[in-house]
């Protein structure tokens, strides 16, 4: 009996060790697995990627960053990262809700900043460059036949140029008499009357194209927004500099006291202006003369 008791006991204890051992197979054989599905999936995602990398028009993105460039300059001169993004997402909803449904989350965030937002940062800059260049020219125009001279200024100049420029008395006035009448008695200002008389020279369909670029944003759009008058104002003053939109004003004295006045923050405040429009204005010609507050 004792023997046979042995035996079994013998027996039982193979079957636990057997039993553990299988179990620890099992387990190694499931982690196994999925690791190998981990693997599957990913690639497969990284195939869908590609599928969709290879088979979307570059000519739509082309088309569809002009579109969105024109509608977020309207709201925004300088956007950032998340806006640029969440303004292409709104108008890819409205327009064509099929093309973002083809992406998850992150593929759609991974797709945009790699095709869409090196082009779309590109045109907005030329668009705002443009606009810059514009103001500038018909900023200079309104003060001439206005009786007012404002003084050139190479936007690339030192910072000791420039506030030796922001320091002029007649640069003072011309900054002053913005938001003034033009003439007692009349409503017109001197920035309504530069927002008509861009309005007038440009029409609906060009006012915010800017310079095309190519798919790739390899490079700046507008050379840095310095070609778009072809360096003379529109009545052969020369440009004296580009118009970009950060080296403008790079290590412009801005410490409050030394501004004299200028740029203050209550003014630059788009609550000041009379319209956004002319908000939108103000911070290009400001941003061009080195005005600008950072």
């Amino acid at each position: 009996i004792s023997r046979r008791n042995t035996e079994k006991s013998s027996e039982a204890e193979k079957r636990i060790r057997l039993s553990d051992d299988n179990v620890e197979v099992n387990k190694k054989t499931i982690e196994k697995l999925l690791r190998t599905n981990s693997q599957i999936i990913s690639k497969l995602e990284l195939n869908d990627d590609n599928k969709n990398n290879n088979t979307i028009d570059t000519e739509y993105i082309k088309e569809l960053v002009k579109k969105v460039s024109k509608i977020l300059f309207e709201n925004f001169v300088y956007p950032s990262q998340e806006e640029y993004r969440l303004a292409t997402e709104k108008y890819l909803k409205d327009e064509n809700p099929e093309f973002i449904r083809q992406f998850k989350k992150n593929q759609w965030i991974l797709f945009f900043e790699k095709k869409i937002a090196p082009t779309l940062v590109q045109q907005h800059r030329s668009i705002r460059g443009t606009f810059t260049s514009r103001v500038k020219d018909v900023m200079y125009s309104v003060y001439e036949v206005t009786g007012h001279k404002l003084p050139s200024i190479n936007t690339q100049a030192s910072p000791s140029k420039i506030q030796e420029w922001k320091s002029k008395p007649e640069v003072k006035r011309c900054y002053n008499i913005l938001f003034k009448k033009v003439k007692d008695g009349q409503p017109t200002t001197y920035m309504s009357l530069i927002i008509d008389k861009d309005k007038f020279t440009h029409s609906d369909d060009d006012s915010h194209d800017g310079n095309d670029v190519d798919d790739g944003g390899d490079r700046a759009a507008d050379d840095r927004a310095g070609a778009a008058d072809d360096g003379v104002t529109n009545d052969g003053r020369p440009n004296d500099g580009a118009a970009n939109d950060d080296a403008a004003n790079d290590g412009a004295a801005n410490d409050g006291a030394a501004n004299d006045g200028i740029a203050d923050d209550d003014i630059l405040s788009i609550d000041s202006y009379n319209t956004e429009e002319e908000g939108r204005y103000v911070n290009s010609l400001l941003e061009n003369y080195g005005l600008h507050k950072k």
